[in-house]
């Protein structure tokens, strides 16, 4: 279980790093080449972190809610199986 989270974490920081080098390679001058500069990156690193942030926050928060409730469904639904 705890490598599927740690894939889990390292998939979404993935997702989350490509976007951001994504938006930051998107200005650029005449010559057609990517200019990054500090009033680019910058915000976009903290974009990217906050991204982050809510992300793993998200996985997490549905990874417990599912194992809190896991039991209670299963419960349930041999319930409606016998009847």
């Amino acid at each position: 279980m705890k490598r599927l989270a740690v894939v889990t974490a390292v998939a979404v920081a993935f997702c989350c790093a490509g976007g951001g080098l994504a938006s930051a390679a998107t200005s650029s001058d005449d010559s057609g080449k990517p200019t990054p500069s500090f009033e680019t990156a910058y915000p976009d690193f903290k974009e990217g972190g906050a991204a982050l942030g809510y992300g793993v926050a998200s996985l997490f928060a549905s990874g417990t809610t599912a194992i809190v409730i896991a039991p209670a469904v299963l419960k349930q639904s041999l319930r409606h199986v016998r009847g």
